[in-house]
């Protein structure tokens, strides 16, 4: 089950990045891609070290990519890098 939501994860955020991709100009889409891929290996990195502590960060992750998928590209930036530091926290 966990890694069925860690597969669907490293699926949704880049198309969540693509998304939110073209609205403005301080946030890029490579920056954004590079936030999506700096999340994507929070993680996995969190799967492998705390198997426990992923469950609740797959939830914020799921959450995150409902709540930006539309959204303007600058907020996603932004809670992309929210998100992250809630991660690896």
């Amino acid at each position: 089950m966990k890694l069925k939501l860690l597969s669907t994860a490293v699926i949704l955020v880049p198309t969540l990045a693509l998304a939110a991709c073209g609205r403005e100009e301080t946030c890029t889409p490579e920056l954004m891609q590079t936030k999506t891929e700096a999340l994507t290996k929070a993680v996995q990195e969190m799967f492998a070290k705390d198997p426990a502590k992923s469950t609740e960060a797959m939830g914020k992750l799921q959450k995150f990519t409902e709540k930006y998928a539309t959204a303007d590209q600058s907020q996603a930036c932004k809670a992309a890098d929210e998100l992250l530091a809630t991660i690896k926290g």
